[in-house]
């Protein structure tokens, strides 16, 4: 008799489990980090003057044009095991800017520096900031909007980056910019995204 209410208690656990297998789901998620680097030519800032040096009263805002970049989301995604139906989020973990050329110079011609970011048939996002940048720096970490998933973004074949800001001077178009940034992808084998 014992025996018959202990497959009993047995039988009712194992349905209550089963009850709760869609929440375990969660447990087979995979997260891997995906590393860009790209070296960019300064272009010329619109709104800004033509002169090099400081600006009047203390500076202006202005941006640089949007400029596209090859996401090879397919690649980075096959890579890591998983599939583009598998894919759940993607955020921004960093995101960093450094002078690469000419090595003298450094980001005391801003003030504040936004990036912002769009793909095709999306809305260009706030992405990553630094107000108030330190003076003497070659090398900026900006601080990410990890909140947001850039899951459509980084899908797309294409996606737009656009930096600007407060600039206290005339950037050189002579300088060049190496942007490195690390994506954080979570796929889930068990649960396809919608």
């Amino acid at each position: 008799m014992k025996k018959t209410y202990v497959i009993l208690a047995v039988a009712a656990m194992g349905l209550m489990s089963c009850e709760k297998l869609p929440n375990l789901t969660n447990f087979a998620n995979i997260s891997k980090d995906f590393t860009y680097k790209e070296t960019i030519d300064v272009p010329k800032v619109e709104g800004l003057p033509d002169s090099l040096g400081p600006l009047p009263n203390g500076g202006m805002s202005a941006y640089l044009p949007p400029m596209a970049f090859a996401t090879n989301s397919e690649k980075y995604i096959s890579e890591s095991g998983s599939a583009i139906n598998l894919v759940k989020t993607v955020t921004l973990k960093q995101l960093g800017v450094t002078i690469v050329q000419p090595a003298d110079k450094n980001f005391d011609f801003l003030d504040t520096i936004r990036v912002y970011a769009s793909a095709p048939g999306l809305e260009e996002q706030l992405v990553a900031h630094k107000y108030g940048v330190p003076k003497g720096l070659q090398k900026l970490d900006l601080d990410v909007e990890p909140t947001i998933n850039m899951k459509e973004y980084f899908l797309q074949d294409t996606m737009y980056v656009r930096f600007g800001g407060f600039f206290n001077a005339v950037p050189s178009t002579e300088s060049k910019i190496e942007l490195s940034t690390v994506y954080n992808m979570v796929a889930n084998p068990l649960q396809k995204s919608e």
